[in-house]
């Protein structure tokens, strides 16, 4: 071990906090930042932590893990480290902590004359409790392994602790904690900044996060057992602990004895006897819990299933509502032409009744003008008698005029009811004979037998339509237009019967539609299909 005198003789606006992963360097920055410290800005042109500088610079320079020696870095990263301290120039006291940047620090002490370090190493026992914390399936290897990379990194840091005291502070993060005031003291006064306030309440607040370190007997007591076998370890901390500016005071450290270690691991069977109590309890009240649960589960199967069921009524219901709203549609449209065709009878009907109206006030004035004459041949009754006659004669054609306008208005109301009883319109149309060929066509169609004989069926068909035309020769039936049920027309043209029957006639009329028949036919299909789509 060393002893090693230091003075500070500059003032540093900036501090740089390096430490080995596992010696708990957020403490120590978190006390920092408490003191007055701003948490360095992230480079303005780069748009990086300060922390990533290290990493670029270890994946251009690769150090290895077996060395820790300090690395020359080439004048083409000074652009980085220029960033972080324009972006940062307006601060009074700014630092970052880093544990990459053990390579690299004789690069930051050329970068700014005003960069101070501060050092944190940990307890060997700490730095166990980590390790053995990381993984239930470390090996001695590993352990080995990882006590050699702890020992390897500190003795770096202690070697450039030596040559820089001037401008760096060795601190132990476990005194840093105990005696946090202490540690502040020391920086503000490495610092040399006068103005650096220190905030109680936040130091009091940090301190009660810092009271979780008390550890088992048993397990620190095995601790130490272990490090026994690592002198190396306990060797390198006793000199750190001999140069340190804030050493671990070793008198405030528990004394595990084997005494503590027994009772310790009595207390520890009497917490896993209650645990498994609780455990048990526990597991019976989970086993309640899934039955719960699994009622609630066949619970919610059945109504998922009720629901299933429901939306497939509903759905149904859709279809049917659907369905008859489409009825409706064309029961109000048919409605809509016969109220148009009734209010054209209506308009005629009022158009005689104002003609009636006006015969009846023509027959009124010639009442009038022969009561007239009648009052003048009451006085010569004898000598008017032959006028009496005409006149009467007269009265008895205007009341025959009278009754044929009655009877013509009688009529167009019989006319206008008759127009309303007629029905039967798609029955017409599929006694026409388009629509007879394509039935027969159908019909013959689903059979090998029918279909060599569909020439003969539909001659049949044609002398079959021929009698019944020559039957209805004196019957002369209404227009189709006229018929309530007219818009039924349509519908039936679209039946594929009446396109197919449609198709064979028109191929007829030309002399080589007996050879175009087949295609028609074809084509008179695809359209219905293509409509039907």
């Amino acid at each position: 071990m060393k002893t090693v005198e230091y003075t500070h003789k500059q003032n540093y606006n900036k501090t740089l906090v390096v430490g080995h992963a596992l010696s708990d360097q957020k403490a120590v920055m978190e006390l920092l930042n408490a003191g007055g410290m701003s948490a360095a800005k992230p480079l303005q042109q780069h748009s990086i932590e300060a922390t990533e500088i290290s990493h670029i610079l270890s994946q251009t320079y690769n150090p290895t893990a077996v060395s820790k020696e300090q690395l020359s870095v080439d004048k083409v990263w000074d652009g980085l480290a220029l960033d972080l301290l324009m972006s940062n120039r307006d601060e009074k006291w700014w630092g970052w902590s880093d544990s990459e940047a053990l390579p690299y620090l004789n690069y930051w002490k050329s970068i700014d004359s005003k960069l101070g370090f501060i050092f944190v190493y940990d307890t060997p026992e700490s730095f166990m409790k980590q390790i053995l914390s990381k993984s239930d399936t470390l090996s001695s290897d590993a352990i080995a392994k990882a006590a050699d990379e702890w020992c390897e990194y500190n003795e770096a840091l202690l070697k450039f602790y030596y040559r820089n005291m001037e401008r760096s502070l060795l601190v132990n993060t476990q005194q840093v904690k105990l005696r946090t005031t202490e540690y502040l003291q020391q920086v503000s006064k490495q610092i040399g900044l006068k103005s650096t306030e220190i905030d109680d309440n936040a130091i009091v607040t940090l301190q009660e996060t810092f009271q979780d370190d008390a550890s088992d007997p048993l397990f620190s007591y095995l601790i130490e057992d272990v490090l026994k076998e690592y002198p190396n370890i306990t060797n390198l901390f006793e000199e750190m602990q001999s140069v340190a500016n804030l050493p671990f005071n070793v008198l405030n450290e528990t004394q595990h004895t084997p005494l503590n270690a027994l009772l310790a691991l009595q207390k520890d069977k009497e917490q896993y006897s209650r645990l498994r109590e609780k455990f048990s309890s526990t597991e019976k009240a989970n086993e309640a819990y899934q039955s719960q649960i699994a009622r609630l589960e066949k619970k919610q199967k059945e109504l998922a299933e009720l629901e299933k069921s429901k939306t497939s009524e509903n759905e149904l219901l859709l279809t049917q509502l659907m369905s008859v709203q489409e009825e409706l549609e064309k029961y109000y449209l048919a409605s809509q032409k016969s109220t148009k065709e009734l209010e054209a009878l209506q308009k005629s009907l009022q158009e005689k009744e104002k003609e009636n109206e006006s015969l009846v006030k023509e027959s009124a004035s010639v009442k009038q003008s022969k009561a007239q004459e009648l009052e003048s041949i009451k006085k010569a009754i004898a000598q008017k008698a032959i006028e009496n006659e005409e006149l009467l004669i007269q009265l008895m054609s205007v009341q025959e005029e009278l009754e044929k306008y009655y009877l013509q208005n009688t009529k167009l109301k019989e006319k206008q009811q008759e127009v309303k009883r007629h029905y039967g319109a798609a029955e017409r149309v599929k006694q026409q004979l388009s629509y007879r060929l394509g039935a027969k066509m159908i019909e013959e169609s689903k059979s090998l037998g029918g279909i060599l004989g569909m020439p003969f069926s539909m001659r049949t068909v044609y002398l079959e339509y021929k009698q019944d035309m020559k039957e209805r020769a004196g019957k002369k039936l209404p227009p189709i237009e006229s018929y309530a049920d007219a818009y039924e027309v349509p519908r039936i043209k679209k039946h594929l019967s009446y396109r197919l029957g449609e198709a064979a006639i028109k191929s007829m009329k030309s002399p080589f539609g007996i050879f175009k028949l087949p295609f028609a036919l074809k084509s008179a299909y695809n359209d219905f299909k293509a409509s039907r789509e």
